[in-house]
């Protein structure tokens, strides 16, 4: 009789938890018949992976591929239907009045400001960016791992991860250390020079994770290799693309380094292409942007940049910055400050004619690329009645152009 009472109160409880298990499992896995917006897209539920079609985009070397499994399932299984569930996105330029009664957008925790070519003004828009009060800002992390020939695709991703993670270890902090005044440019700094902390990875991490905007300034990568930074789910990630008429880059190149405008121009033109399908791949995730736009017009362009970035308001600090920054006659070949009004077309006045000849014959379609006229000759390049923006062209990559 004992032994049956006891293999009686086994098969019960065993059916016990078998039908609380039910219970459990049923509540997790019925999806309710409505859904709330997720304001985090990593939260967002994606369609079943068999319902993705299989996609191949490819351009100059430039391959993104999705592919229907399940790791790439909630990277790109997001339709248009999708964008309009997961919360406010951040707008496009051309939409900023609509959407300045809109509810809060949340700010981009990290921020990746590259350049195809150096000399083309990343320094004074990092310096922009830079002036947010919550900004934590990391100046070229690739230079010595370039200088090292340690530098591929593989650990400048890995690279930018770390410090978009305020994860910094030793094979990153080496570099960072060994030239801290170039590369360091944020309120850890003036710890480097009072108490030598700089060389401990747990303090400076720390102090990276608690400023509210990551930002890392580089012309030492390709737009290309962005892809799984913006696919991971650890990093928020927004990309801003600086470019520049390769003519000024150039000459302003040459007068410190030896500069084949062909190579220069061919990355450019890449970079742009590969801009485009991220667009399409991630909305609202990269912007290109022109450094003549910005010169031209600082404030409207800092109001299309923090608003990209998911800010209502331009920080009273860049303001300031903006107001310091862009009206002085002291110019320093790697400064900041700049008579942005004079600095747009500088160049015209400076090329000579066989420069003109040469880079022009490299890079015609990379200027026509970035919505730009060809001069042909040294005197139509002086004469500045001549216009220099093709208006017809300028749109293509950058979508708040209108019309200037």
């Amino acid at each position: 009789m004992v032994n049956i009472l006891r293999i009686t109160k086994r098969y019960f409880n065993k059916i016990t938890y078998l039908l609380l298990l039910g219970i459990v499992v049923t509540y997790h896995y019925t999806p309710p018949l409505t859904a709330e917006p997720s304001e985090n897209k990593r939260d967002t539920v994606h369609p079943n992976p068999r319902e993705i079609r299989h996609l191949h985009q490819e351009h100059e070397g430039f391959e993104v591929q999705i592919q229907e499994d399940e790791k790439d399932v909630d990277i790109f299984s997001s339709t248009k239907d999708d964008a309009e569930d997961e919360g406010p996105q951040s707008p496009t330029p051309k939409t900023q009045s609509r959407e300045a009664a809109s509810e809060p957008r949340r700010p981009a925790a990290n921020v990746l400001l590259l350049s195809s070519i150096g000399r083309s003004g990343s320094s004074f828009l990092g310096g922009l960016l830079n002036s947010h009060p919550g900004a934590f800002y990391i100046f070229e992390p690739l230079h010595l791992l370039e200088a090292w020939h340690r530098l591929t695709e593989a650990t400048a991703r890995e690279s930018f991860k770390q410090i978009f993670t305020c994860n910094i270890r030793s094979a990153l902090l080496k570099p960072l250390m060994k030239e801290s005044r170039f590369t360091i440019r944020n309120s850890y700094r003036s710890l480097c020079k009072s108490n030598g902390t700089c060389y401990d990875p747990v303090e400076m991490n720390r102090v990276c994770s608690q400023h509210s905007m990551r930002i890392v300034k580089t012309i030492r990568t390709r737009v290309a290799w962005l892809v799984p930074l913006l696919k991971d789910p650890d990093i928020d990630l927004k990309i801003l693309h600086l470019v520049r008429d390769p003519r000024a880059s150039v000459i302003s190149a040459a007068k410190q380094w030896d500069v084949r405008p062909e190579r220069k121009c061919a990355n450019l033109e890449e970079d742009l292409q590969s801009g485009r399908l991220l667009n399409d791949l991630f909305p609202g995730r990269y912007m290109a942007i022109r450094y003549e736009d910005l010169c031209e017009d600082p404030d409207g362009m800092a109001k299309i940049i923090f608003s990209f970035l998911g800010y209502r308001d331009i920080p009273p600090s860049t303001l300031r910055f903006l107001r310091i920054s862009t009206s002085t006659d002291i110019e320093k070949s790697f400064g900041i400050q700049r008579d942005t009004t004079k600095q747009q077309q500088k160049w015209r006045q400076e090329i000579t004619a066989e420069q003109l000849r040469d880079i022009e014959g490299a890079c015609a379609s990379a200027i026509a690329a970035v919505g730009f006229n060809l001069f042909k000759d040294l005197e139509t390049a002086r004469n500045l009645s001549v216009p220099l923006y093709d208006v017809a062209k300028a749109g293509r990559f950058f979508p708040y152009y209108d019309g200037r």
